[in-house]
């Protein structure tokens, strides 16, 4: 991947997070073209995070700032940032390069369970306010009205075969019918339509738009729908567990998983890799074949052949463990129990405590009860089993 090059005493800010002397952990405006994330370890060195729209969303959620860190450190982009004062020049180097260099493990420069952002250091904004109105701060990346799919070959030619082009229209239509029935579910009901503009050259480029209605009705809504979600979703493959894919992003919309399955398998037989980009050429995400993404959507399209549900049943049940990681941006939190391990979401309303801080996750012992709920098919065969904590305080 290309390093960016820069010199520290360059850097513009758009927003200072901590500060002492000087600034400690913030984002940066663009450096060739994308936004960081910096956070200081010591002296001159930084973590340092290219920003994609699933990264700025992350960071502007309150969860903390550990488990921010905890996130990016997946990331290929993930590195460290050394200023040589002697030399002038800045030098990026991977995690494990540094590890092996400083003999350390990057988490113990990680800050605690309960460290979060609490304002800008520029506007004076608290980080409540700047949840609600981040999104403006970034006018190139958010809200898209219109999306490129790129499809580049080997040869980066200006052709293409059809069933790539073919399966990449039927992957967005899936996408917006299920993300229009989603909403839906929770009485929005948007009358944008999905629309396409002529191809245009330039490896070869499938241009997505959103129509504006000439009118909307009462119960409809316009402006409701961009590419933003699609784009969030398109980042995770690969980089998030098929599992939250599915039940969190895709809304456990089948269709949309086969679509995404039939969409790879044409990648693979075309060779081809997949860039997004706006009208602004912001690039947002790749996607190419590999023995990794293989892996990752076989997994994935498994969610597809799933039995249908007929019948659920719940159970109260008590227990007590220790929690070992947690994710307050998923609604996720895996808890070791005498019996084995299990990943759970918290009920909404202690969700909504704990992002309100009202109540506070950490990595210790957990004591309450959850809702298990078991998935039957048609011939009572247990297919799923969920955990839903309706009760916990931790020790």
């Amino acid at each position: 991947m290309k390093q960016p090059k820069f010199k520290i005493d360059d850097i513009d800010y758009l927003f200072i997070f901590d500060y002492y002397d000087y600034p400690l952990s913030f984002i940066s405006k663009k450096i060739e073209g994308n936004y960081y994330f910096f956070y200081f370890i010591d002296d001159y060195t930084y973590f340092i995070k290219r920003l994609s729209i699933k990264d700025i969303s992350l960071v502007f959620t309150d969860v903390s700032t550990r488990n921010i860190l905890e996130e990016f450190k997946v990331a290929e982009d993930f590195n460290i940032m050394e200023y040589n004062t002697s030399s002038d020049k800045t030098l990026i180097k991977t995690i494990a390069e540094y590890e092996l260099e400083k003999n350390a493990n990057i988490e113990e420069f990680f800050p605690d369970e309960e460290s979060k952002f609490e304002e800008d250091q520029i506007s004076g904004k608290s980080f409540t306010l700047l949840k609600e109105s981040y999104t403006e701060f970034f006018p190139d990346i958010f809200k898209n009205r219109d999306l490129t799919v790129k499809l580049i070959d080997k040869d980066n030619s200006h052709l293409s075969n059809p069933d790539i082009v073919i399966s990449t229209i039927r992957l967005m239509e899936s996408y917006f019918d299920g993300h229009k029935e989603h909403l839906g579910d929770s009485l929005i009901y948007p009358n944008d339509k999905l629309k396409m503009s002529p191809f245009s050259p330039g490896s070869f480029n499938i241009n997505f738009k959103l129509s504006e209605p000439e009118e909307t009705t009462l119960f409809e809504y316009h402006d409701s729908l961009n590419f933003d979600n699609f784009i969030l979703f398109f980042d995770s493959l690969i980089n998030v567990p098929p599992e939250i894919v599915y039940e969190d992003l895709i809304y456990e919309n089948k269709e949309i998983v086969k679509a995404t399955e039939q969409f790879y398998h044409a990648i693979k037989k075309s060779n081809v890799k997949i860039e997004l980009l706006n009208n602004k050429k912001t690039k947002f995400s790749t996607l190419s074949h590999s023995e990794k993404a293989d892996k990752y959507f076989e997994e994935f399209a498994s969610y597809a052949s799933k039995s249908e549900v007929v019948d659920t049943k719940e159970d109260i049940l008590k227990f007590k463990g220790i929690v070992t990681s947690g994710s307050n941006t998923r609604n996720r939190i895996t808890i070791e129990l005498l019996s084995g391990r299990i990943s759970a979401k918290f009920s909404k309303e202690l969700f909504k405590e704990i992002k309100d801080r009202e109540k506070i996750i950490s990595l210790s012992e957990m004591k309450g009860k959850y809702k298990k709920i078991v998935s039957l098919d048609s011939d009572n065969n247990e297919i799923d089993v969920k955990y839903e904590i309706v009760e916990f305080t931790q020790l």
